[in-house]
């Protein structure tokens, strides 16, 4: 298989056992698969979502999280077949499937590893099988700690598939769990893998005789099979504290001297195990395709849900400026409207002083205007003159009414003349003087008349009342 160039940026590994989850929080972006952070939690609280979370961002910078199953749950079976393209490989082991597997084919999840083989035409499959309801069991509990998976391993494949095989030996991989053992049993020949086996062996000497009795019929298998001709070395791995008791038994069943290899710590492997996944060399995911579906939906949908409510929030708060700009303008408005009324009622106090004022002037203007005339009439009249009245019209007209010797009417007209001339001050008091109407008075009898009526009209200069 063809290597692909990674496209993720961030890497979550999750181990759950004995009560506790142990997380590693890689970056997948550096060359150095740097180790970013490290988490434990007890099981049933939730991780912190900082980092198993997915939010906008992992659509540009990917995010993988990978979970682990327990090794003790898996069924591994080596098989070898001629090289072909990876649909017909896939083809070929379902194909093989119900045979292969110790349980019915509809009760099972699958998946395989490709390991290289000495045969140029031959490639050797790793089988690695695990009971569904085991699968479901491990993915509901992450789910309980808020961590959707995005690929399910099992973490000693790694070591399998990058096992050396340059050496013929029996490589036996260690590993406690709730008090058993658990065996990972390789049986590597002619630089092959030819067989390999998961045990469950209690942590005592029945353990061992457990373990030399499967051997032994391994090897029986190997002879018939004719993969085996000769038992080779043993190689145990695991941590030396562990693997102390089992390699005198070992030593005792093998003709050769027992090697030891110490195991890597779960971070190593944690770290062997994210860096295989994001640079696309493993091909082994145990997680089924509905439950992968049903995240990537969950994930699309939360992301919705959450630009949704971005939305909506970005709404309310626009409508909260909207009615807080409304209500200072409205306040404006009103301070403004407060002021033109005002300023409105100002001014209307303002023009009803000055009509007031200019009633006021006015009056003073006709006082003034009437005792002027009378001074005027009374100083202008000639004494052939009589004046029986004056009469003020609306303050602006004057009418005079008076009588004359007939024998002096003439006197009215230089009267007469005399009142358009008059001024007061450098202003003439009339702006204009109507014609004198001068008639004679009728007598009694046949006596002809002696003396004539005279009136005219003077309009004032100044303007009065309408």
């Amino acid at each position: 298989m063809g290597k692909r160039k990674s496209k993720w940026h961030e890497c979550n590994v999750l181990h759950r056992s004995e009560g506790q989850a142990d997380l590693w929080n890689f970056n997948a972006s550096d060359r150095s698969f740097a180790l970013k952070a490290e988490h434990t939690e007890t099981e049933g609280n939730p991780l912190p979502v900082k980092l198993v979370g997915k939010t906008w961002r992992n659509l540009i910078q990917a995010k993988l999280n990978l979970g682990w199953v327990a090794q003790e749950h898996v069924f591994l079976r080596t098989i070898q077949m001629p090289e072909c393209d990876p649909e017909e490989l896939l083809q070929m082991l379902e194909f093989q499937l119900e045979k292969l597997s110790p349980a019915p084919v509809s009760q099972i999840v699958w998946s395989y590893e490709q390991i290289p083989s000495s045969e140029p035409d031959q490639i050797t499959v790793l089988l690695i099988i695990v009971e569904a309801e085991v699968v479901e069991q491990q993915l509901t509990g992450f789910e309980e700690q808020g961590y959707h998976t995005d690929r399910l391993e099992m973490p000693w494949s790694h070591e399998l598939v990058t096992l050396d095989r340059t050496k013929d030996r029996i490589w036996i991989r260690l590993g406690e769990v709730n008090d058993q053992i658990v065996a990972l049993v390789a049986w590597v020949l002619n630089q092959t893998v030819q067989h390999v086996m998961v045990l469950r062996l209690p942590n005592s000497d029945e353990g061992t005789l457990n373990l030399t009795a499967q051997l032994d019929r391994t090897a029986w298998t190997g002879e018939l099979e004719s993969w085996l001709t000769e038992i080779p070395p043993v190689t145990v791995c695991g941590q030396s504290t562990l693997i102390q008791p089992w390699i005198e038994a070992l030593s005792n069943w093998s003709s050769h001297p027992v090697a030891t290899e110490e195991s890597p710590s779960l971070s190593e492997l944690a770290i062997l195990s994210a860096r295989r996944a994001t640079r696309g060399d493993s091909a082994a995911d145990l997680l089924p395709k509905d439950r992968r579906l049903r995240y990537r939906q969950q994930y699309i949908d939360g992301m919705w849900m959450k630009g949704l409510g971005a939305m909506i929030l970005v709404y309310i708060f626009g409508i909260l400026i909207y009615f807080v700009a409304l209500e200072w303008k409205r306040n404006e408005s009103l301070n403004l409207i407060t002021q033109v009324r005002s300023t409105a009622n100002q001014y209307t106090n303002v023009l009803e002083m000055e009509a007031r004022l200019a009633i006021l002037q006015e009056q003073e203007d006709l006082r003034f205007s009437a005792l002027d005339c009378l001074r005027v009439i009374a100083e202008e009249l000639p004494t052939e003159l009589t004046l029986n009245s004056f009469k003020f019209q609306q303050g602006e007209a004057l009418t005079l009414h008076g009588s004359v010797p007939s024998a002096d009417s003439q006197k009215v007209s230089e009267y007469h003349l005399a009142l358009i001339n008059t001024k007061i001050g450098d202003e003439k008091l009339f702006k204009g003087v109507s014609s004198p109407n001068i008639s004679p008075v009728r007598a009694r009898g046949n006596r002809s008349s002696t003396e004539s009526k005279w009136n005219f009209k003077c309009t004032l200069a100044r303007t009065g009342f309408q």
